[in-house]
């Protein structure tokens, strides 16, 4: 029998196309090279230093302490706390009731005068309730010192977590600058009142009370 003289030929296409299809399968099964990333170094983060802390400007400062009601007030050191009963001053002893008067300080000769630049009177009067409570009251004008009355609310602020009240004043006697500042606690409501603007002092004294326990 004659042999067919394509057989060859056709062994020799179909190994060709077999390769060439194995070929392509191949290449496209490998894994192709990860891409090189270049890398950079970040730029340093520059951090400002935080500012120190306000010094406490009260540092050398005398402090008052209350033992009766229970609160400490701060005052400067050149000055002597005053207590006041009725219409008079007198040396504090821890148990005062009725006020406190910070700005008269030593003269030479023993004495005292109130050429201090500090005017802050202090009075405490029993009362349970808001400092708007307080101010509304009127239970505060029981002391005989006070002769102006409260007139316009200028702010409120927290003083040591205490809600207190800044008045202007006005009244028969009142310069025109007359100032109040109001605040509740512990059974009692405390009025600060001048007979002029807060000074940054007086303001500072104000500042510092706070209750004891």
């Amino acid at each position: 029998m004659k042999q067919n003289g394509f057989a060859p030929i056709l062994i020799l296409i179909a190994i060709v196309v077999v390769g060439a299809i194995g070929g392509a399968y191949y290449l496209g099964t490998k894994k192709a090279p990860e891409p090189q990333t270049s890398t950079t170094s970040s730029p340093a983060v520059q951090t400002t230093p935080s500012p120190s802390s306000t010094p406490d400007e009260t540092a050398d400062w005398k402090t008052y302490t209350n033992t009766k009601i229970g609160f400490v007030i701060k005052y400067p050191p050149n000055i002597v706390p005053l207590a006041i009963s009725g219409l008079g001053l007198g040396p504090v002893d821890g148990n005062d009731l009725d006020g406190l008067e910070f700005g008269m300080r030593p003269t030479a000769d023993g004495g005292l005068t109130s050429d201090s630049g500090v005017d802050v009177s202090m009075s405490m009067t029993v009362f349970k309730g808001s400092a708007i409570d307080f101010v509304q009251s009127g239970v505060w004008k029981k002391n005989p010192n006070l002769g102006c009355l409260p007139n316009e609310l200028i702010k409120q602020e927290k003083i040591n977590a205490i809600d207190a009240l800044f008045y202007n004043a006005i009244g028969s006697i009142c310069t025109g600058t007359d100032q109040f500042v109001f605040l509740t606690g512990k059974g009692y409501g405390f009025t600060f009142s001048n007979n002029d603007n807060w000074t940054d002092t007086e303001l500072k004294i104000i500042r510092s009370f706070q209750f004891t326990n």
